[in-house]
């Protein structure tokens, strides 16, 4: 027999949430900066330099609602983000130079996107369960950021491989 999740089990594990999100946050925001310095095109540096902002803003939100429970951030260390970062690294150095930077740059920041969009847009379900509705509602903003950049980034990304082969050969 399984024993029922309580409400204090739900809070608990919400606020582990908040302390890995702010991370992946702080993470994400040192990525972009590494990033947009890689970056050869104005639209992928602009994406990338909103990814910073978008992730700075974030986690400054993330530690207020981490107050607003009586709670501080901590050292956490979000080791889902550290990982992307370390992908991205690899992606890369097989990039080499030239337009596929650019490419590498919008991989790595789209993984990181998506990462911290799947991950804010679960909060909602969980705040509500455990009354926080006020914290809900900005997840659910928050979540809606990170969707319409990742949706930027992924036109930019296709526009990208249309200038890269729109002169290729169907006998190649």
């Amino acid at each position: 027999m399984t024993e029922a999740i309580t409400t204090y089990d739900i809070r608990t594990f919400y606020i582990g949430a908040l302390h890995a999100l702010r991370s992946a946050s702080e993470q994400g925001e040192a990525a972009a900066d590494h990033l947009r310095d890689k970056a050869q095109t104005e639209a992928v540096q602009s994406a990338i330099k909103d990814y910073g902002t978008t992730a700075k803003a974030h986690s400054d939100r993330i530690a207020s609602l981490l107050d607003a429970l009586g709670e501080a951030p901590n050292d956490f260390a979000d080791r889902i983000m550290e990982g992307i970062g370390n992908g991205t690294q690899e992606m890369m150095r097989a990039a080499h130079e030239g337009p596929a930077i650019d490419l590498a740059v919008l991989r790595g920041g789209r993984t990181g996107v998506q990462y911290l969009r799947d991950g804010f847009a679960s909060q909602p379900v969980m705040c509500r369960s455990i009354g926080l509705d006020d914290q809900a509602e900005v997840w659910a903003g928050m979540a809606d950021e990170w969707r319409e950049l990742k949706d930027r980034m992924n036109a930019i990304s296709a526009g990208l491989m249309d200038r890269a082969t729109s002169g290729r050969s169907d006998a190649a």
